[in-house]
């Protein structure tokens, strides 16, 4: 094995592993993000999050004025 054999060996190694990365990226994106962002219970946390959010914005902005 010389330098040039190692230095292929490592660049397909680094393209596979780049390509795998984007390909799972990619499914977990389309097959298992949306399906729990369409889950009505985790839609009621972001809802929950979002008013609880500007809930404490009013106290911050009432506790400022006094």
């Amino acid at each position: 094995m010389n330098l040039l054999d190692i230095l292929l060996i490592f660049a397909v190694y680094i393209f596979g592993t780049l390509l795998s990365l984007v390909i799972t990226g990619f499914l977990v994106n389309r097959l298992v993000i949306k399906k729990v962002m369409d889950n009505p219970e985790v839609q009621d946390l972001i809802r929950l999050f979002k008013d609880g959010k500007e809930q404490l914005r009013k106290i911050l902005e009432n506790q400022k004025h006094e």
